[in-house]
């Protein structure tokens, strides 16, 4: 009798085990280190699965069994370090596109955010072109809340940055310059809306001094990249969402973006209407 009990109690303690290590993935969910929890949860029922085949019917189902628990410790241990890896550069997301980014969250984000520091050609289509964007430009900045620093293309063929930009993209119909200009006249709008010290929480310049290397938005701790590529095109780029001042790619692009605002030009008033329309 107690011989039969013995693997019974053996099965109840691994299958214990491994539901505790459920309930410690599902807690621990969000973390980057939890899939270790789940992966080991899944080998314990898999090898009790295999013990109770193998007492039923014969053969030799854990020679395999175990190969395959090998192969998955060697797999869990490469995942391992790739999460460690992730978890200090900061990456908490890598999207195949740009495209499929939650700009809702990241709407959200600066809404509550107290620094907003943004670069890249020309900030339209996800940014400016959006009213909730807008609008939040307006009410944090108006409210002395949030200082946002933008940089973009300068909108004139004759930069030599803006112009090296356009080959790159094969931009024959001057999109770019459009787009540009189009940006920095809704944020000198805004601008130009406010009173006072609250004019100094919207901050524009244009890019000088470098070429333009990718495309950042940063809230507070949070920062979302995509480098530019010569054979892709806006929202195509592959995409990452950093989170943490202390992780080594936030303070990596952070630092990119305070070298460009260096080298920025001031835009202190929007362009005339009469060059917009020669200029779109």
């Amino acid at each position: 009798m107690n011989e039969k009990i013995k693997p019974v109690a053996a099965y109840v303690f691994f299958l214990a085990v491994a539901i505790t290590l459920f309930v410690l993935y599902w807690v621990f969910q969000e973390e980057t280190w939890a899939p270790v929890f789940l992966a080991l949860a899944a080998a314990l029922i898999a090898i009790v699965l295999v013990e109770i085949i193998w007492k039923l019917y014969g053969g030799d189902p854990i020679t395999r069994a175990i190969a395959g628990v090998y192969g998955a410790i060697v797999a869990l241990r490469t995942s391992t370090s790739l999460l460690r890896d992730l978890d200090r550069t900061g990456i908490e997301r890598i999207h195949p596109q740009r495209r499929f980014t939650n700009f809702d969250n990241w709407y959200n984000l600066i809404n509550s955010a107290q620094q907003v520091d943004m670069m890249g050609d020309s900030l339209r289509r996800d940014w400016t072109a959006r009213d909730e964007f807008v609008k939040t430009v307006e009410s944090r900045a108006k409210e002395g809340k949030c200082t946002f620093r933008v940089l973009v293309l300068e909108p004139s063929a004759d930069s030599p940055i803006t112009r090296q930009r356009m080959i790159e993209e094969n931009d024959a119909e001057r999109r770019m310059i459009a787009n540009s200009l189009f940006t920095l006249n809704t944020l000198n709008k805004i601008r130009e809306s406010l009173d006072g010290e609250a004019k100094e929480h919207v901050k524009i310049k244009v890019v000088q001094g470098s070429s333009l290397h990718c495309y950042m938005v940063r809230a507070d701790d949070r920062i979302l990249v995509a480098n530019y590529l010569s054979h892709i095109r806006g929202s195509d780029l592959p995409a990452m969402e950093i989170r943490g001042r202390d992780t080594s790619f936030f303070q990596v692009f952070a630092a990119e973006f305070e070298r460009m605002w260096e080298l920025g030009a001031e835009w202190p008033q929007p362009i005339a209407t009469g060059q917009t329309n020669e200029e779109g």
